[in-house]
């Protein structure tokens, strides 16, 4: 689950949300896997490992997910542009009780970069658009789909 981390950034998006966010693996399909292990994001931005039967391994080391707010862009007719799908911001390597650890990726403008142990953005590794993330080659390019991000289920 070395990818792992490259889900918590396609669920900063839906940390803001009051229910958890499910991060499943898929096949070099696309197909999603409920009966391979997977991610839940917390509402509170932490991302932990679920086991296949839904039990939250929360004695695992895990992940945290800081998002950074971007400046509203104003475009050339003087109107607001469009909030990015994706935000920006770092994601952390936690242990079994949250410390934050040494950051692990970087996201900026839907790509995720690796990061070294002072936050400094590498090789680009994943790619998110949608509710898909992608890994990528080590020239930038879309490569098969690994995760698939779903949200919580709308409350009546």
């Amino acid at each position: 689950m070395n990818r792992v981390v490259v889900v918590c950034l396609a669920l900063g998006a839906f940390a803001a949300q009051a229910a958890d966010t499910k991060v499943y693996q898929t096949d070099k399909y696309g197909n999603v896997q409920y009966h391979k292990p997977s991610l839940v994001v917390r509402p509170d931005g932490r991302v932990q490992a679920v086991d296949p039967y839904g039990n939250v391994q929360s004695h695992q080391p895990g992940f945290q997910v800081k998002v950074t707010p971007a400046p509203r862009q104003v475009g050339s007719s003087g109107s607001l542009a469009k909030k990015p799908t994706v935000p920006n911001g770092t994601v952390y390597q936690t242990d079994a009780y949250g410390n934050r650890k040494q950051p692990a990726y970087v996201i900026q403008n839907g790509k995720v970069y690796e990061a070294d142990r002072y936050g400094n953005r590498k090789q680009q590794a994943f790619v998110i658009q949608g509710d898909t993330v992608y890994q990528t080659d080590a020239y930038g390019n879309r490569q098969q789909p690994v995760y698939k991000v779903q949200p919580p289920p709308l409350k009546k």
